[in-house]
């Protein structure tokens, strides 16, 4: 007896796949079964492997998105910016952003913690070094007014005014103030906790306006007369904290 038209369609289909999962085997994308399937291989895991990326790729990845949007910076302002520009200079397809971003704030949030990390780091370094006062002002100073090409400017102007990036600023403005105020303590730790607070914020708050008014300048002889002030001024309030009683 031949058998129900339903269980033949129902045979043939179990035939086609049992066959494919063979060609797929052949082609290596299966891999041992960690279950312990006593030799048979686990096509879905093979699969997931293939799609999940490994972690040096997804660095990799990561960095030229980073690596573009920063160019782009260069070119054009952050809101002229978006996803699907940034995918194509960096090499990667959209959906390889989307993977480690959620949006494109996301991304400059990402390059702005990078940026700030890149001074506060050797900046917090330099203050709680022991230097003497003149080379530490001086350094600090340098190192505040380094970054300054329109890509910099451009993504420190975006993280101070954006209200969802402003945290970043306010964030590296904290941590660069302890170090201030920890450097102040080390040189003098008969000022009042009270003293020590106010002067680190006063010199943080005055060098940061200082350094912004430098930057704006377009004339190369103003910015310079502009940083020797300022450096004057710092190295004068550092050492009348540090000989105060």
């Amino acid at each position: 007896m031949a058998p129900p038209p339903g269980r033949m369609a129902w045979i043939g289909t179990l035939t086609l796949v049992i066959r494919t999962i063979g060609k797929l085997n052949d082609v290596h994308l299966f891999v041992a079964c960690p279950d312990g399937c006593a030799g048979r291989r686990c096509f879905f895991e093979g699969l997931m492997n293939r799609r999940i990326p490994t972690q040096a790729r997804a660095q990799a990845t990561r960095r030229a998105i980073l690596d573009a949007t920063y160019a782009m910076l260069g070119e054009m302002e952050p809101e002229e910016i978006s996803t699907v520009a940034i995918a194509g200079r960096a090499g990667v397809p959209v959906g390889s952003i989307y993977r480690y971003y959620a949006n494109r704030t996301d991304i400059f949030r990402a390059l702005a913690e990078q940026a700030m990390e890149l001074v506060d780091t050797p900046f917090e370094d330099m203050l709680l070094s022991g230097a003497n006062i003149e080379v530490l002002v001086e350094n600090a100073i340098g190192l505040l007014l380094a970054n300054n090409t329109v890509a910099d400017m451009r993504l420190l102007r975006l993280i101070r005014l954006s209200p969802e990036l402003v945290d970043v600023w306010t964030g590296s403005n904290r941590r660069v103030e302890a170090a201030v105020i920890a450097a102040i303590q080390a040189r003098n730790p008969r000022l009042p906790e009270p003293v020590q607070q106010a002067a680190g914020c006063v010199i943080c708050h005055s060098v940061l306006a200082g350094v912004d008014m430098i930057m704006a300048s377009e004339s190369a002889v103003e910015r310079d007369y502009l940083q020797r002030e300022l450096v004057e001024m710092a190295v004068g309030y550092m050492k009348a904290l540090v000989e105060r009683v």
